[in-house]
């Protein structure tokens, strides 16, 4: 789609997101009246492709960011566009943090998919379906297991009891704050319970030097990059 705001022609490009479900409940468990009006059947939107290096460029330009002072400096310069587009524009993007992973999905107003979501789209999807949904990505960033620690997965992964895989991680899998995940990719989701997010979260267990000032406006035409 072609979108023109004060005399500029923008591209702006939508994303199919799938809809999960969330674990049913025990029918071996006794729930409140009131844990079981709370209960959502459905617990997050999963994009249906990696973020594209293009898009995650737009989001380097176009975001507003500051840094602040943390007792350890990074290792690596942040935000760094000759790092991050260092390929094909169309191929998703690799060779970022986590950190800078989680800033692009808040920028969005969304968050990181996660394991939680694979093993989602595992009850719902063939073997077939699986590969088709994880694109051309060798890993994926899987989600914050521990304080200042992140994960990565691969497609072989998917089908493996997530329990045990959060337990017993392969040491290559595990990442600290600052550390590149030059094959790792990102993938966006919406958590059903919140929506979409107006303001930039904030985890005070991921203490990197950077943070977003704002979401991407959805007030007006923005030059949008979903």
């Amino acid at each position: 789609m072609i979108a023109t705001k004060r005399g500029q022609i923008l591209p702006i490009v939508m994303v199919c997101m799938m809809l999960l479900p969330s674990r049913p409940l025990d029918p071996d468990d006794s729930y409140t009246a009131e844990a079981q009006a709370m209960y959502d059947p459905f617990q997050s939107w999963l994009a249906e492709r990696a973020v594209g290096r293009w898009q995650f460029d737009a989001f380097l330009r176009l975001a507003s960011v500051h840094y602040r002072t943390v007792q350890a400096a990074p290792t690596i310069k942040l935000m760094d566009r000759e790092r991050i587009n260092a390929g094909d524009p169309l191929d998703p993007v690799t060779g970022i943090t986590y950190g800078e992973a989680v800033l692009f999905a808040q920028w969005l107003g969304k968050s990181v998919a996660d394991i939680d979501d694979w093993q989602a789209a595992t009850t719902l999807c063939s073997t077939e379906e699986l590969d088709a949904l994880w694109g051309r990505s060798k890993r994926e960033w899987g989600g914050k297991i521990d304080e200042g620690v992140a994960i990565a997965i691969a497609r072989k992964d998917l089908d493996r009891d997530m329990d045990a895989y959060l337990v017993d991680p392969p040491e290559e899998a595990l990442f600290g704050e600052g550390a590149v995940g030059w094959d790792v990719s990102v993938r966006t989701r919406v958590l059903t319970r919140f929506g979409l997010f107006d303001r930039p979260g904030s985890d005070p267990t991921w203490l990197e030097p950077i943070e977003l000032e704002r979401v991407l406006p959805r007030s007006e035409q923005p030059p949008a990059i979903m």
